[in-house]
């Protein structure tokens, strides 16, 4: 590929990771991952326990520092970036859904909606209407007032997922959002995410051991001991 074709390619990228490298002590849990996601993309990240996958997540996060090699975000270079700068793109570019949800416990459900929001300089108005249209969108409209030791997994799993889009991110990790639920709750949240990503064209990065949490996904990229080892299209 000529250099300004490749520039192109990448420049077209949401996601770009190159040969990226991550050790914890003397074990090496990243070993010269590369891929490239587009905008509006879902991509589910499979493999056993072990082999990468929350850590490689983490790292496209910004959560983790690597090692080696290179991510760019949103034309961010992630190992350039300063804490301030990872932390303007935790809090505008990327949004996490997490397996256990980590609500903050004293917040009711609008709140923890509206607290991203409220960080990044959003009035407490507007932050508050947008978190009650969010939570309608979720269908938590009439539990918005609702504290997390009052809710379900799924209700708990819900909101987590609208705070997480309330700062209209480009990209949407998650890591194992299914994987404290019933398959019944799960195969809701799975539906809730796939509607949310495609009508925002929003890029989802999902961890999931669960082949039935692919089916929202437009690829499955497979890890085995840090390796990227295949990828196979779905339609």
């Amino acid at each position: 590929m000529k250099t300004d074709d490749k520039r192109l390619k990448i420049m077209s990228m949401l996601i770009e990771c190159e040969n990226l490298s991550k050790s914890y002590q003397s074990r090496a849990v990243l070993n010269g991952i590369s891929l490239s996601i587009p905008a509006g993309k879902r991509i589910a990240l499979m493999g056993p326990s072990g082999s990468g996958k929350s850590t490689l997540l983490n790292c496209l996060g910004g959560v983790d520092r690597f090692d080696t090699g290179s991510i760019l975000i949103g034309g961010v270079r992630l190992e350039d970036a300063d804490a301030d700068t990872l932390s303007r793109l935790r809090r505008k570019t990327v949004g996490t859904v997490f397996q256990f949800f980590h609500l903050l416990p004293t917040l009711s459900v609008w709140e923890n909606i509206a607290f991203p929001l409220l960080l990044n300089g959003v009035s407490s108005d507007t932050a508050r209407q947008k978190a009650f249209e969010l939570a309608e969108r979720v269908q938590l409209g009439a539990r918005a007032h609702a504290f997390p030791d009052q809710l379900s997994g799924g209700e708990m799993q819900r909101c987590a997922i609208a705070r997480a889009l309330a700062s209209s991110p480009q990209i949407l990790l998650a890591d194992e959002p299914t994987g404290n639920l019933d398959s019944v709750t799960g195969e809701t949240i799975l539906d809730l995410l796939d509607t949310l990503t495609r009508e925002a064209n929003i890029t989802l990065v999902m961890v999931t051991h669960s082949e039935a949490a692919t089916r929202i996904c437009d690829e499955v990229l497979h890890l085995l001991d840090g390796r990227l080892l295949e990828n196979s299209s779905r339609s």
